[in-house]
């Protein structure tokens, strides 16, 4: 009778291991929304939205299901260390308005929501020292106050390039005509050390958490993913309107990650139809 009990248990427990291995998570559809500045001044732009819109679209992401995820979330997934939300999105702004932190730092905290920041340093750095800062309109982060979003333990700091958002003398980071390869290589790598240095030393970042990129106006050369992985980011943002299939073990399915940028013209309805396509 013992030896029968024990075989009962040793098939039990062999089916429940084979039960989790069955449903173990090894890939997620990751959606990305793409916003920009969150004002209401009667400013008209795609890039512009209304806080009330912000806050639509977060009741409207809860409601439908979706959990808010950090980059270091999805790279952890994406090495086989960690698992995902059954339905993660992730949010990111571009630039490091100030208006971010505004508006979309009390409407995290509200609705238990969390993204990322791409900051231009350049942007950062003049609202530092110039005094125009704290215009919800027009100004951009000082480093105290990405220092601020980084220690609300709900935004993660990506970069945005210190000095290469900008249409001249390149597009972006994209490669100049008359450079060759060792010399554009040196650019960006200049650009970005210049990027992290002052991240660390103004806003007290740790260089090995800046792992997010996002391409200035979503520019690219045709070597600038491999590049710009050689600088340590392991997650990569273009402007492909598109959702991301994402593999456990398997870190390269987030260096050409694609994002739906949060047309101002949408309902929240409409912003859930785009990332869905329904």
């Amino acid at each position: 009778m013992r030896k029968f009990v024990v075989l009962i248990l040793i098939i039990f427990f062999a089916l429940g291991n084979f039960g989790a291995a069955e449903t173990r998570q090894t890939n997620v559809n990751l959606p990305i929304l793409m916003y920009h500045r969150i004002f209401d001044g009667g400013h008209t732009s795609r890039y512009i939205i209304t806080p009330k819109q912000l806050e639509e679209d977060l009741i409207a992401l809860k409601k439908a299901g979706y959990t808010a995820v950090l980059p270091s979330e999805v790279v952890k997934f994406a090495e086989g260390k960690d698992t995902l939300p059954a339905r993660p999105i992730m949010l990111t702004f571009d630039d490091g308005h100030y208006n971010n932190l505004l508006y979309a730092l009390p409407l995290f905290k509200n609705y238990d929501f969390k993204g990322v920041v791409n900051v231009i340093g350049k942007f950062c750095q003049y609202a530092s020292t110039s005094g125009n800062n704290g215009n919800a309109a027009s100004s951009y982060l000082t480093w105290d106050e990405v220092k601020e979003l980084k220690n609300s333990g709900l935004f993660e700091i990506g970069a945005h390039t210190y000095n290469m958002h900008d249409y001249k003398p390149r597009f972006g980071i994209k490669k100049l005509d008359s450079e060759t390869d060792d010399e554009y290589r040196a650019a960006l790598k200049r650009d970005d050390d210049r990027l992290k240095t002052v991240l660390k030393d103004k806003a007290g970042i740790d260089i090995s958490n800046i792992i997010a990129f996002a391409y200035p106006f979503g520019a690219y050369y045709k070597d600038s993913m491999d590049l710009i992985s050689e600088l340590s980011y392991k997650v990569i943002f273009t402007t492909n309107a598109t959702v991301n299939y994402i593999r456990a073990g398997n870190p390269e399915t987030l260096l050409n990650l694609g994002r739906f940028n949060r047309e101002s013209h949408w309902t929240s309805e409409q912003m859930l139809e785009a990332i869905t396509g329904k």
